[in-house]
């Protein structure tokens, strides 16, 4: 409880701050000025403009910037201020008019760097953000800030090894610099395809400060829908659809659907009921070289296996390679092991992967093969590709519907993913088949995807 005093000085305070704020809303800005050489009072307002703006309040807080500034248009921390609630609002232009105003008269000025440079990445101004932490570097070399901005702006621009080269410059300074840490960490797995793809997930493993712009979606909702389509030596249409939740947990992501199934035969129509299937998936994170692929599903209908169930190790290799070794096993009247392992290489802004899949079938030792090319644009969840293989793709859900393994195949596909209002993520491929389904006789199949995922706030 306060006690007497203490509320009336609090009582005291409201009132101040009531009238400062009823006077400044009801006079024009130019009629508002502080009283002469009083920087105390000055200092002072800008204290509460600070409190208003970080509390949410930016435009009362800019407010009281502008009325600083009309007394003492030298008051620079109050026209920075004024800048970093204008690039808050996207409005760059008039943000960067205000910093550069400042660097007029104090080129070094620590906050109107740090602002210029957040506003410059914002605007996708990495190469001028670069810069400006360059001069930060130069006149604050006792602080990592703009060294660790660097390396975000450097891998923004697309020099991931520079990036990586900075991150390291800082743990030589400060070996214990956790965040840096988690970035190096990051940065390295970004040098290969397979982490990449991972990472567009923003399931990232660092605290939010690090890079808050991505590690507000580290979940996501997610809506699929595969088809599997062949007219002999009978027409069957297999559908099958999925829903499911991603989330980001302390050793990796973590994603969970249900599957659901139908399946129509020629002559007899779609199946009474659709088969359901619980699946649950994840790629913990190991080190900054290792990481794994766990995965496991459980059905009861006939439409899929059931169990199917996936092991995977990945080692990152230096040069931007990486290597995998992993197993993948079903269940459908008896038990299939296949063996299974890549290789990939991650350059500029190209992912280029072979993968080879290896199973007993009819007393010998069988394998398939595919490679997948991708191109990624200016946004990691945004590329197009194709793929070629020979033979059946263990990984795929809709082959194992059928207990047949067809080896004599061949495979082409063409895939294409995008982000758009900042919070989805579309994907679409389509693949067509021309497999050997009895000894001589061939027949065409189709296989299309469409992947719909939403992104969550932290």
């Amino acid at each position: 409880m306060f006690s007497r005093q203490e509320y009336l000085r609090v009582m005291y305070r409201l009132f101040s701050l009531t009238a400062i704020f009823f006077f400044i809303s009801i006079m024009p800005m130019n009629a508002f000025s502080l009283p002469e050489n009083d920087t105390v009072t000055a200092d002072n307002l800008f204290s509460l403009a600070r409190e208003k703006v970080y509390a949410g309040e930016t435009e009362e807080g800019r407010i009281l910037a502008y009325a600083i500034l009309e007394q003492y248009p030298e008051y620079y921390d109050a026209l920075v201020l004024a800048a970093i609630t204008l690039s808050w609002e996207g409005m760059y232009d008039s943000a960067r008019v205000h910093l550069k105003n400042v660097f007029e008269k104090h080129i070094a000025h620590f906050d109107a760097l740090n602002a210029i440079i957040n506003l410059e990445i914002w605007d996708g101004n990495y190469e001028e953000a670069i810069k400006y932490c360059n001069t930060g570097i130069d006149y604050h070399y006792e602080t990592d800030l703009f060294l660790f901005k660097k390396g975000r702006a450097l891998r923004l621009a697309g020099h991931l090894p520079l990036a990586i080269k900075a991150i390291e410059q800082i743990l030589e300074m400060y070996p214990d610099h956790r965040e840096a840490q988690y970035l190096l960490v990051w940065y390295k797995m970004l040098m290969n395809r397979s982490m990449k793809e991972l990472f567009e997930h923003n399931f990232i493993i660092m605290p939010a400060s690090v890079h808050p712009e991505l590690f507000r979606k580290r979940s996501y909702i997610l809506a699929e829908y595969h088809g599997d389509f062949h007219d002999s030596p009978y027409e069957r249409r297999w559908h099958m659809g999925s829903a499911g939740y991603s989330h980001y947990t302390s050793f990796g992501p973590v994603t969970a659907r249900i599957n659901f199934a139908q399946t129509y035969f020629d002559g007899r129509g779609l199946t009474r009921y659709p088969s359901l299937q619980y699946e649950l998936e994840s790629y913990p994170v190991l080190s900054a070289d290792y990481y794994a692929y766990i995965a496991y599903a459980y059905s009861g209908g006939s439409s899929f296996p059931k169990h199917r169930a996936g092991l995977e190790l990945f080692r990152n290799l230096p040069h931007a390679f990486e290597a995998s070794l992993g197993l993948r096993y079903m269940y459908r009247d008896e038990n299939f092991f296949f063996y299974t392992g890549s290789l990939g290489k991650y350059h500029g802004n190209y992912w280029f992967s072979l993968r080879p899949y290896i199973y007993r079938e009819d007393g010998g030792i069988s394998h398939s093969i595919h490679m997948n090319v991708r191109r990624y644009m200016e946004s990691d969840g945004d590329f197009a590709g194709f793929s070629l293989g020979r033979g059946a793709i263990f990984d795929e859900t809709y082959l194992t519907s059928d207990s047949r393994i067809y080896l004599n195949s061949w495979t082409a596909g063409v895939e294409i993913s995008k982000t758009f209002m900042s919070d989805y993520l579309f994907r679409t491929g389509i693949r067509y088949a021309y497999e050997e389904h009895e000894t001589g006789s061939y027949r065409g199949r189709i296989i299309f995807h469409a992947i719909l995922r939403y992104y969550l706030g932290s």
